[in-house]
């Protein structure tokens, strides 16, 4: 089983929709949120700079819609590996784990399909409301069983 340190969902805005750890030794710094969701727009737009298979050459900087550009979904330290996946809508799934040579996408997309998607509640006008412990129950099971997930 692979270890889980830390979990976040973003709305495509940037704004911190969920967050839960595991196996973290340190406490959470207030604005890690916003490190985690500056890293990850910088690493889409570098990853979309110097794409070889991009029809042009897109300027870094240069905003891109939610689901266009080549996609950046993991990256990995000597302690800890990151991966992530951003939806069409903008949705940023972001899981922290021990590293691991082993993708973990699938278990990311099933994060987001299991978990994030059945506990938010659409209200008419709103971005929604979460049921956390629906959502907590149904990631201890993934967090468990992630070995299995494809």
């Amino acid at each position: 089983m692979v270890a889980w340190h830390y979990l976040y969902v973003f709305h495509r805005d940037g704004t911190e929709v969920v967050y839960r750890e595991w196996n973290r030794t340190q406490p959470r710094e207030e604005s890690e949120w916003k490190s985690v969701f500056g890293f990850l727009f910088t690493m889409r737009m570098f990853t979309a700079a110097i794409d070889p298979s991009a029809e042009q050459t897109i300027p870094l900087g240069t905003p891109l819609p939610a689901g266009q550009g080549c996609g950046f979904h993991a990256c990995s330290t000597d302690t800890y590996k990151m991966t992530v996946l951003e939806t069409p809508t903008g949705v940023k799934v972001v899981l922290v784990t021990e590293p691991t040579p082993r993708d973990l996408r699938g278990v990311v997309w099933a994060i987001y399909r299991d978990a994030y998607v059945p506990s938010v509640h659409r209200q008419h006008g709103s971005k929604g409301a979460l049921d956390a412990a629906r959502m907590d129950a149904t990631l201890e099971t993934l967090r468990t069983t992630s070995s299995t997930v494809s």
